[in-house]
């Protein structure tokens, strides 16, 4: 039986056990009420300022607020929960990790889409009375999908392949929190559903 890709509900529940009897940072929440963010806010145990320093809203603002957290905040496990898309709009952001060793343990939040716009073209097409046909054109990550650890290891940064499941998810985690403590970059790339249905 293959694996099914996690929900954000999952992922930010097995998220919070790996940090949460640590000394950590959200360094980037992910974006979207209805997403990831909704979960930690839910799910985590936020109980100082300088654990959930906040969001950014736009296209490639999560690397470069998770590298200017984490450099702030060295010394403590600090997380970036990074959409796929996002990543792709500041690619070149991983190396900035890199060549400054930045202590950032990231989640590639990997729905292999531009999620918020692929909502959005689906909203105007039915606005405006138009085919939902085409609105996928252009958005999905597929053909090919980006090997996000392979981008990563390209930098310089030590990866994981992709999980899709809690299990493979939770060791990843761990070892992502041991490269974190001893002061260098990790990514994870994890294949998510791109909604709760």
């Amino acid at each position: 039986m293959k694996n099914r890709p996690l929900k954000y509900s999952g992922l930010t529940q097995v998220a919070w056990e790996a940090v949460s009897d640590q000394d950590w940072v959200l360094a980037f929440p992910g974006y979207s009420s209805r997403g990831i963010n909704s979960w930690v806010r839910r799910l985590w145990k936020i109980s100082s300022f300088h654990q959930y320093p906040g969001r950014g809203e736009g296209t490639g603002t999560g690397t470069g607020q998770a590298i200017g957290v984490a450099l702030a905040n060295r010394g403590r496990i600090c997380l970036d929960l990074q959409p796929d898309g996002d990543l792709l709009y500041s690619a070149s952001a991983l190396w900035t990790v890199a060549n400054l060793e930045v202590p950032l343990l990231i989640v590639m939040l990997n729905d292999r889409s531009y999620h918020n716009d692929e909502e959005h073209n689906k909203f105007i097409s039915e606005e405006r009375c138009r085919s939902l046909e085409s609105t996928r054109t252009g958005i999905k990550l597929e053909s090919p999908e980006v090997d996000y650890a392979l981008l990563a290891r390209s930098f310089g940064i030590e990866a994981s392949d992709r999980v899709d499941n809690a299990i493979e998810f939770r060791e990843q985690l761990s070892k992502g929190v041991s490269v974190v403590e001893a002061g260098r970059p990790y990514l994870i790339d994890v294949a998510i559903q791109s909604s709760e249905s």
